[in-house]
């Protein structure tokens, strides 16, 4: 084995393990020695490559924004071929069911997101950077075939999609759904909500 593969399984040890770590609990939780013991990883190794746990949750919030990405970027071209309310539906519920299929990921999204380390705030700002243009030109255009009211410019339709994708999933959280078909269900009905509100004029 080559020291370039060494180096590279060494890596991807300390990757894994730091996944597993952050995937799994708060980031404040999360110690280098905690992780070089759990994963027999020697402090000698973790620290030549990684000098701190704030370098080694970063790398985990790039794979987990990464792997976002492709996961939604995947499914856009299905999902522009749909109406524009059943689209947005779908591209939210997505993410979701990238979630529920990638445990650790959402946990470290969480911590990213939600609980964000205030020394982190740009770095995580920059990382997410290529998802949020993803998103925000995924919901423009969807904006664009939506039948608006009278008064609303499609900027202000693409800014409220956006906004409303952030709290998609706290929505969600407040029904019980217990497989694919119920999460669909429910996403259907929330999105109807936001988009056409509670009563009638």
């Amino acid at each position: 084995m080559t020291q370039q593969e060494r180096q590279a399984r060494s890596r991807a040890k300390i990757f894994e393990a730091a996944m597993d770590e952050f995937g799994t609990q708060p980031f404040e939780d999360v110690t280098m020695d905690a992780i070089c013991s759990r994963h027999a990883i020697s402090k000698g190794m973790m620290y030549h490559y990684y000098t701190s746990k704030e370098a080694l949750f970063l790398l985990c919030v790039e794979h987990t924004f990464r792997a976002l990405a492709q996961y939604l970027e995947s499914r856009r071209a299905a999902l522009e071929q749909q109406d524009a309310e059943q689209a947005i539906q779908l591209y939210f519920s997505a993410r979701e069911l990238f979630f529920r299929e990638h445990e650790r990921e959402r946990t470290v999204f969480e911590s990213a997101m939600l609980r964000t380390p205030v020394p982190l705030r740009e770095d995580i700002a920059r990382l997410r950077a290529p998802v949020a243009a993803q998103n925000r030109a995924f919901l423009a255009a969807v904006a664009a075939r939506l039948p608006l009211r009278p008064g609303l410019s499609r900027e202000d339709a693409a800014r409220y999609l956006e906004s409303l994708e952030a709290v998609f999933p706290s929505l969600l959280q407040n029904y019980e759904t217990t497989d694919v078909h119920s999460m669909m269900d429910v996403s259907q009905k929330v999105l109807n909500l936001a988009l056409f509100g509670l009563a009638r004029e």
